[in-house]
């Protein structure tokens, strides 16, 4: 009996990639990549937004503690973007919070600066306190913040409630 033997052949005669076409995948691949890094990346009003809503939360839990806690507190922000939280201690001085987890000091991205405070119609210049008494009624107080050409206005009522509204110049 004969045996057959049968060889596959090749359908086009290659098998594989060719270089080019291999480059032409990995550059697609690197466009997509880089266009995905990009949209991760928060943009300015994205960072302003945060920043405001942020500083907004903090102060409204600053008002929250007085009230809990029977005790004034306050609120001061230096030239350098920096901000500190104090309390009103039994012998009638300020003294500033530091090693407490929520009330300690804090800084405000690089590129957002406080320019303007306000409070009951009076502006309130760097390192003035801004103050949070137990009765949980407060002064109302206005502050912009601003990052290049956007602002965010933060604007406190008497309750406390805190509003944040976002525009640009």
């Amino acid at each position: 009996m004969a045996t057959l033997t049968v060889k596959p052949q090749r359908i086009g005669g290659r098998a594989g990639f060719t270089l080019i076409e291999i480059i032409v995948v990995i550059v697609i691949v690197g466009i997509i990549l880089g266009m995905m890094t990009v949209n991760l990346r928060p943009n300015d009003s994205q960072t302003l937004k945060e920043e405001a809503k942020r500083l907004a939360l903090l102060l409204e839990m600053t008002q929250e503690e007085a009230i809990t806690t029977g005790q004034p507190f306050g609120w001061t922000f230096t030239s350098a973007g920096e901000y500190q939280f104090w309390n009103l201690d039994s012998k009638g001085e300020w003294k500033r919070l530091q090693n407490d987890e929520f009330f300690h000091d804090g800084s405000l991205d690089s590129r957002v600066h406080l320019t303007k405070l306000e409070s009951g119609g009076t502006e309130l210049k760097t390192d003035d306190r801004l103050v949070f008494p137990p009765a949980g009624n407060i002064t109302p107080f206005k502050m912009t913040l601003v990052m290049d050409k956007q602002f965010a206005e933060l604007s406190a009522n008497v309750i406390g409630k805190i509003s944040v509204n976002l525009g640009t110049y």
